[in-house]
């Protein structure tokens, strides 16, 4: 979030509402995080997150600090547990103390008291940092702000000491937090000890005339030292002054200054800036290093972001100057005030004698800025005239004809920013160059053309500072008026005005605002799988997610997890360009969105939607623009319906970790699973004790997916060529039927590709059929079934061949010649039957033994006249994935 905050000038009047500026909203569920290892202890260094506005809400304020651990044998680790949450209770009882004072009908009374009657109601406010340190380091104060750091130190001791006391240390934040707000809104520091008035008329304490005189006269200015630096409480503008006795221009010599001065060095009129004279001086003794010295000289500005300041630089005709600033937080990062090179470096201005150059500045934050300058001195006098005030028009300078020198306006937002400027022949391109702190809606015009001309809208993808194939996002142009209307994510843009010949001339004015519609989200959701914003438990409850995705970021990811089997749905809404939306699951967990991991995708600039049954598991999702010039908000809603399964256990992916459903009767078992993208396949395992009738049902599919019956002849446990009996397939009911012998079977359900989804409900049932032998027919001559002698009288048998199963052998004997006949019924699969003589009697079934064969998958038949002797019968199946019962009748007359 930016570090803007509401300004102050809403505050006054008697009848305020609840919207004082002043009030910082902090988290009370979201607090400090603290988890200290056994070696170190905690003592936190606390950031405040940006916020976008300090108001009173009447919902728990936001406030998100990050602990830095760092090592302190001083004090051990439970205090600095309860340390960290002493501050936080103490920040949050501060946060009541302000909602109370931002309703006061004195309020603006008692701010004049803490800060006097010039303070500036329009002044932006930002949250200073809270460290704790030694009251040490703080000449053994409870407390200290420093406006050098924009922190507030709070003494560890003193905390310590106050762990039951949450007032004590309340009393402490609020006063250096007033400190903080008098250095923000105030040019001069108040006088006296503001901070402690501050936090007595906050928490609504009586001052009396008395009081408020001491408190008044005293002087709580201080130094410390941070990291081996000294660091002022409370300065004002003071510029520090480093003087080098040889002139130089871009060596590396430049932290080594002769000598260092410290002062003030003011305008003569009081603005803003540094003035120095030294005629035919130097900084160094009389008649030393006249014309051949150096300086280098920074001090502390506060600058309001989208605010145009103009600086005025002056020096003597025989010297170089150049100028820069430095955004708060910003460690090394050079903003130039004056020109810069092709590689972007800055370069050294040269002056004639009475001659001042004006350079504009546009802040893209708020805060306190290091500004800085560099001067070398070759003869004559030494003159240095630094100055800087808020614009009075716009554009101060020309807009420039290159992305590098384009008029920098700074934040552009929902105020109509106005630029009457011309383009033409001595001047072609016009370039503006405004920066976007939110996803916002842009609307640009031009008008009052005389002649023709066009307006672009640009974006520097590589940031090279120029313009490229592909960078104009947008153009349009006229005679009359031309305009740009998009959603515009956060970042820096370009607008270039320019005519179509040489011969055109032409005024025009340039309206531009952007209405900021930020997200909802946290923080962006990321460019890639790493860095997906993780959402978490996706359930039943709709989950609502407000986004941009557009030129300058062309994608967002989303993380969300399953815990349980789920119907999901996902439907994007608010497109003003064409975006697609994605569901991914990463099969190999790579961090990357390979070939195959896209599950469903759907794309328009309407809406766009998904639904489909997904297992447990971690998903993505994402949202992502056609090309580089589609731009548009979008709103993201998911939620997911948990379906369970009945099932104790997933099914298992194999036979080794199939589930085991034991033996499986005539009364029907149901089982409601999934199989999909996470979960290709379910094994399930039964036994039949008996021989049965086989019934399994596979229903409520939503996508395709098949059903295998499968037997392990081999018993190793994997899925040979083979051991699918049976499979059926489809996108709604698939079944199968068969007559099975005893013995452990599987059944697998799986889909046809990595992209189906589907829920199921597997029944199954078997109704037993057993044989009326009194033992299994046997399956070779040696084991054969022996019926005895085989008479007139019919003999019948009810059995089974199949997969388990593939033979019977009945043996049986005949005492005379007979009229011998055989009746083989009750087929549901296909089966043969075969009469045998074993004519040599080695009980092996050799050719030529097969007296007699029939087949079919209904009746078999065999009819002869045999001799007396010993013969076989045999039932067999044709294939192995053959089931059948069958009705064995024999008989024999004379």
């Amino acid at each position: 979030m930016p570090d803007d905050i509401n300004n102050l000038n809403d505050l006054t009047g008697v009848n305020l509402e609840i919207t004082n500026t002043i009030i910082p909203e902090i988290d009370i569920n979201g607090l400090l995080i603290f988890t200290p290892s056994a070696e170190s202890l905690s003592v936190p260094i606390i950031q405040l997150n940006n916020l976008d506005s300090i108001i009173v809400s009447q919902d728990p304020p936001i406030y998100e600090p990050t602990v830095d651990i760092s090592t302190d044998e001083s004090v051990d680790t439970l205090t600095g547990e309860a340390i960290v949450q002493v501050i936080n209770q103490a920040v949050f009882e501060g946060h009541e103390y302000l909602q109370e004072f931002a309703a006061n009908p004195e309020f603006e009374a008692k701010m004049d008291l803490a800060f006097g009657e010039n303070w500036d109601k329009e002044a932006n406010i930002s949250l200073p940092a809270i460290e704790v340190i030694s009251s040490v380091e703080i000449n053994g104060a409870n407390g200290a702000f420093a406006e050098a750091t924009d922190t507030v130190y709070l003494s560890k001791e003193f905390l310590a000491q106050n762990l039951e006391n949450i007032g004590e240390v309340t009393d402490v934040w609020l006063e250096e937090f007033g400190h903080s707000i008098d250095s923000q809104i105030n040019i001069v520091d108040a006088l006296g000890d503001e901070g402690e008035i501050f936090s007595a008329v906050a928490q609504g304490k009586d001052l009396s005339e008395a009081d408020i005189e001491v408190l008044k006269g005293e002087n709580d200015k201080a130094f410390l030292e941070i990291d081996g630096e000294e660091v002022g409480i409370e300065m004002r503008q003071k510029w520090k002054l480093e003087a080098y006795k040889n002139a130089r221009n871009n060596d590396n010599l430049w932290d080594k200054p002769n000598k260092t001065l410290n002062g003030y060095f003011e305008q003569p009129d009081g603005a803003d800036g540094i003035y120095i004279n030294w005629k035919q001086g130097s900084p160094f003794p009389k008649n030393t290093n006249k014309n051949n010295f150096a300086l280098q000289g920074t001090t502390k500005a506060k600058f309001k972001a989208n605010q145009t300041y103009v600086f005025n630089l002056d020096a003597d005709d025989d010297s170089f100057l150049s100028l820069g600033v430095k955004a708060p937080g910003a460690k090394s990062k050079t903003e130039w005030i004056t020109p810069v090179n092709e590689e972007g470096q800055g370069i050294w201005e040269s002056f004639e004698d009475g001659e001042s150059k004006q350079y504009a500045f546009t802040p893209s934050k708020s805060g306190n800025y290091d500004v800085w300058f560099s001067y070398v001195e070759d003869k004559r006098n030494a003159f240095v005239d630094i100055s800087w005030e808020k614009a009075k028009n716009e554009p101060a300078t020309d807009p420039g004809s290159s992305l590098r020198s384009a008029y920098n306006i700074g934040k552009l937002g929902s105020k109509t920013r106005s630029f009457n400027e011309f383009v033409g022949s001595v001047d072609r391109e016009d370039y503006y160059r405004f920066n976007l702190p939110k996803t916002s809606d842009f609307s640009l015009l031009m008008s009052g053309l005389s002649d023709s001309a066009k307006v672009e809208l640009i974006y520097d993808f590589n940031n090279n500072n120029q313009v490229d194939s592909g960078d104009v996002l947008f153009r349009d142009s006229g005679s009359r008026d031309a305009d740009i209307y998009s959603t515009l994510g956060k970042g820096n843009y370009f607008v270039r005005v320019l005519t179509d010949s040489r011969y055109d001339n032409t005024r025009y004015t340039l309206q531009m605002q952007a209405t900021p519609t930020p997200p909802n989200t946290k923080r962006d959701p990321g460019s890639s799988l790493k860095t997906t914003y993780n959402i978490g438990k996706l359930g039943s409850k709709t989950r609502n997610f407000n986004e941009f995705v557009g030129s300058v970021d062309r994608e967002d990811y989303y993380r969300f997890n399953l815990p349980k089997t789920s119907d999901f749905s996902l439907l994007m809404s608010g497109l003003s360009d064409s975006a697609k939306v994605e569901l991914i699951y990463d099969f190999n967990n790579n961090n990357q969105v390979d070939s195959g991991d896209v599950l469903f995708r759907d794309s328009g600039s309407r809406d766009a939607d998904i639904y489909s049954t997904l297992g447990k598991g971690n998903y993505f999702v994402r949202v992502l623009t056609d090309s580089r010039y589609d731009n548009t908000r979008y709103t993201l809603q998911m939620q997911a319906t948990p379906t369970p399964p009945n099932t104790k256990r997933d099914p298992g992916s194999s036979l080794k970790t199939t589930y085991n459903i034991g033996k499986l009767g005539s009364k029907t078992r149901n089982f409601n699973e999934f199989v999909g993208s996470v979960d290709r396949e379910d094994y399930y395992r039964f036994n039949l004790p008996k021989t049965s009738d086989f019934s399994l049902s596979m229903s409520g599919l939503s996508d395709f997916a098949k059903v295998e019956l499968i037997y392990d002849f081999n018993n190793n446990n994997q899925v040979d060529s083979g051991d699918v009996l049976f499979r059926d397939s489809g996108s709604r009911d698939a079944d199968i039927y068969s007559t099975l012998g005893k013995g452990n079977y599987f059944v697998r359900v799986l889909t046809d590709s990595r992209y189906d989804n589907t829920r199921y409900t597997l029944q199954m049932q078997a109704t037993p059929t057993p044989p009326n032998t009194k033992r299994d027919p046997g399956s070779s001559l040696k084991t054969a079934y022996n019926i005895g002698k085989l008479g007139s009288k019919t003999r019948n048998f009810n059995e089974f061949v199949g997969s388990v199963d593939r033979e019977d052998y009945y043996r049986f004997n005949l005492s005379k010649t007979s009229d011998f006949s055989l009746l083989m019924s009750g087929l549901s699969d296909y089966a043969k039957v075969e009469l045998i003589y074993d004519s040599n009697n080695n009980n092996q079934l050799d050719s030529r033994d097969v007296v007699f064969r029939d087949s079919g998958s209904r009746d078999a038949d065999i009819y002869r006249t045999l001799g007396k002797g010993n013969y076989f019968v045999r039932v067999l199946t044709d294939r192995s994935y053959d089931n059948t019962n069958y009705t064995l009748s024999l008989s024999a007359s004379s």
